[in-house]
């Protein structure tokens, strides 16, 4: 667990762990994307070898693994692509809008007010009264931040809470829907059975010798 000197260095701290997940969770969603892509491209060649397939078990276990593929893809699709856009990079924006930005906001006006106070009594001829109010308005600052830090805990938690549960919802639904197709295709390609393709292709030698005589 992270210790901090002061309230505002978690301010800090949470825009440095906002710009990592965005960083994170952009990333993955990317390269699902692309990972989709190279998927699709897998289906169509296995599509296409079956024209080269001669043996009817292998070749209803190619054709079992290109829907399985398809399949996956539009789960892909669903869950990560289009679902982790909304649910996922959209809360991420929420975020940086709702929870990030008003607490910046304040905590940069903190900042500013005690640098005021500091060059109010750094000036060659001090003004009291400048000092005095530079140091009223640093008061209110801080009680306004101090404020907004309760809240802003809360809903930082929640919201890192909410956003990670969705992102593995959305990777666990689809893990799931892929167990579910690539468990069909493996029982199909289960039942290729290589012996047999053996048999079929003496039966074809014989075949073509006593054509070539």
């Amino acid at each position: 667990m992270a210790h901090f000197a002061s309230i505002e260095e978690r301010v800090d701290a949470f825009n440095e762990q906002l710009s990592l997940f965005t960083k994170g969770l952009t990333g993955t969603v990317e390269q699902q994307k692309k990972m989709g892509k190279k998927s699709a491209i897998l289906k169509e060649n296995i599509k296409e070898s079956l024209k080269n397939e001669p043996f009817v078990d292998l070749e209803t276990a190619l054709r079992a693994v290109q829907t399985a593929l398809a399949e996956i893809e539009r789960e892909r699709e669903k869950a990560i692509t289009t679902r982790m856009q909304g649910s996922v990079l959209g809360k991420l924006n929420e975020m940086d809008e709702l929870v990030k930005r008003p607490v910046l906001l304040a905590a940069k006006d903190l900042k500013s007010c005690r640098k005021k106070v500091e060059r109010e009594k750094k000036k060659a001829t001090v003004n009291e009264k400048a000092v005095l109010d530079a140091r009223k308005g640093l008061g209110d600052s801080q009680q306004a931040f101090y404020n907004k830090m309760p809240a802003f805990e809360q809903t930082r938690v929640e919201d890192v809470k909410t956003l990670l549960t969705e992102y593995c919802n959305s990777l666990l639904y689809y893990h799931c829907k892929s167990i579910e197709q690539l468990t069909i295709a493996l029982s199909a390609l289960g039942k290729v059975d290589s012996t047999k393709a053996k048999k079929m292709m003496d039966k074809a030698i014989k075949k073509q010798k006593l054509l070539d005589r």
